[in-house]
Parts: C-alpha cells; sequence; structure tokens
C-alpha cells in the first residue's frame, strides 16, 4: 500500500514538472515584407533566444499589420510573451521533434 501510495505522488509530481511553465515578457521587432517574390514575416527577440518546447506570442500593435501594400516592407516593435518549457518537457520535444517537425511550432495570421 506504501508503495502504491508513493508510486503515484511520484507520478502526480513528474506530471506537474512537465507541465511546469514560466513566461515573460520580452520587447521585439516584427518586419513584414510583401511581393511578388516573398511574403514572410520575421519576429527577432531581443535577448531571448527560443529553444524547443518553448512559445512565443507577440502582444498586439496598435497598427494593423495585416495590410501591408504589395511591394512594400513594414517594421513594427512591440512586445511579445515568451512561454519557456519545463526541462522535461524540452527533452520530450527534442526526442520527438525529428519525427513530427511540421507539430512543432504553429503560425498564424488573425485578422
Amino acid at each position: 500500500m506504501m508503495y502504491l501510495l508513493a508510486g503515484a505522488v511520484a507520478l502526480v509530481l513528474l506530471v506537474a514538472w512537465f507541465f511546469w511553465e514560466t513566461s515573460s515578457i520580452v520587447p521585439c521587432t516584427l518586419e513584414i515584407e510583401s511581393s511578388h517574390e516573398h511574403l514572410h514575416a520575421h519576429l527577432e527577440l531581443e535577448g531571448f533566444e527560443p529553444e524547443p518546447g518553448d512559445g512565443v506570442r507577440m502582444e498586439p500593435v496598435g497598427d494593423d499589420f495585416t495590410d501591408v501594400p504589395l511591394n512594400h516592407k513594414a517594421r513594427y516593435t512591440s512586445t511579445a510573451r515568451v512561454t519557456r518549457a519545463s526541462l522535461l518537457n524540452r527533452l520530450v520535444v527534442r526526442l520527438t521533434g525529428g519525427t513530427e517537425i511540421h507539430e512543432l511550432f504553429e503560425v498564424g495570421f488573425e485578422g
């Protein structure tokens, strides 16, 4: 009975460690280019290097960056909320990342 209780406590602690995340807000710069050859957005974080399993979400800016005219570049500064994954979660992502590369990140433009 005691081993079962100790195993359950260890399992709960392991699950809590896996889902443990810390978040912070860092300054960032968003560069958008729209042309016949390129349509891309590049987010540069200042003072932070994301690792596997981390999440980054840019906070909204006052300008509407969904309407960049063709053959133009735009640059916006804002902040981003960075969620740092736990060490166990990062290890799992590194071990399984090569098999499902498309599930490691999600990119979306909402407007």
